[in-house]
């Protein structure tokens, strides 16, 4: 199966929009569940998405950054003294992937 299909999507492998469709859903349910948390995960993820504006100009800058997003997720809370207790930075590192995402596909970035 072709891991590139044909659309928006083509610039992103499959699995990467996958992982960031599970990130999401991950996250939006804790808004009822656990709004601590919640709030914690959306700032880390407002954090990162500032990073990745920053540092992913293009949807190819974005899939290369993806694994350094992980570990800026860890380091931006730490830094801003924000517990990750209860969140995986790599979800929250894909979050704002994927809204990166969707900014540059606005902005006709994506091929």
């Amino acid at each position: 199966m072709d891991e590139r299909p044909d659309g928006p999507e083509a610039a992103v492998p499959a699995a990467m929009i996958r992982q960031f469709t599970a990130a999401e859903a991950a996250i939006y349910p804790l808004a009822i569940t656990d709004p601590d948390r919640y709030e914690r995960a959306v700032t880390i993820v407002g954090l990162v998405l500032r990073q990745l504006r920053h540092d992913c100009t293009n949807v190819d800058a974005l899939v290369m950054g993806r694994l350094a997003a992980t570990e800026q997720a860890t380091e931006l809370a730490n830094s801003e003294g924000i517990s990750l207790a209860g969140l995986a930075p790599e979800t929250l590192a894909d979050a704002a992937a994927a809204l990166r995402y969707r900014e540059l596909a606005a902005a006709n970035e994506v091929p």
